[in-house]
């Protein structure tokens, strides 16, 4: 498999918590655009974790995610 790494500039239209994020996801009479956006990131991610764990990826116990926010945000 071909992957190209490049640029790329990030332009943020909303800032969310796991929590708001998942209540939109969860919502079957959302269907504003970016509710629908964050379904399709989530089948896109959850189909790259099965290709993940059908080419035999380690699963961890506890996954342990992080985020470093510059001051401005």
């Amino acid at each position: 498999m071909k992957c190209d790494y490049g640029k790329s500039i990030i332009r943020s239209r909303e800032s969310l918590s796991y929590y708001q994020a998942q209540d939109m996801m969860d919502d079957p009479n959302n269907k504003e655009p970016l509710t629908e956006s964050l379904r399709g990131l989530l089948k896109i991610a959850t189909v790259l974790r099965d290709r993940r764990m059908e080419g035999g990826a380690l699963t961890l116990s506890s996954p342990e995610v992080k985020f470093k926010l510059d001051n401005d945000s």
